[in-house]
């Protein structure tokens, strides 16, 4: 059985206390280590172009078929503007997909296939890029990796 995972494009964190930064964006598709393939049957360059425009720089992480070694994993540098409590957004296919996450040395947290989807968007017929909500997290001002 084949077993894929598509990770969206975009990753966002919203404040939730009114500071001159309310959002933190970055994109998915530029993690500064990862040992993702750099392209598969489901990377964004293989949609049509008016669909390909869907995802932010229109590309995602995708990983299919049987894996060999290390878990797929993707690591994200990112600056937080402000203390406080921050709201983690994503954007992944469907209910496909679940993977784990977290902030530094935090507990590892999942986002798993029950997750609920804020919107839909089909990229190609059968695939679609969902907003997915992963959760509230307390982070110092600062650099902190994902």
């Amino acid at each position: 059985m084949k077993r894929s995972l598509r990770i969206a494009a975009v990753i966002l964190l919203l404040s939730t206390a009114s500071h001159a930064a309310d959002f933190v964006w970055w994109e998915g598709e530029s993690p500064s280590a990862t040992n993702f393939p750099k392209k598969t049957y489901w990377s964004g360059s293989t949609f049509e172009a008016t669909r390909h425009e869907i995802l932010s720089a229109g590309e995602w992480l995708t990983n299919e078929g049987k894996r060999a070694g290390a878990e797929p994993f993707a690591k994200y540098d990112v600056n937080v503007p402000a203390d406080g409590d921050w709201h983690l957004w994503a954007r992944k296919f469907w209910k496909h997909g679940p993977f784990r996450w977290r902030f530094d040395q935090q507990e590892w947290r999942t986002c798993g296939s029950g997750v609920g989807l804020l919107d839909s968007q089909e990229i190609r017929q059968f695939l679609c890029v969902n907003w997915v909500y992963l959760g509230k997290v307390r982070l110092a001002k600062g650099a902190h990796a994902f």
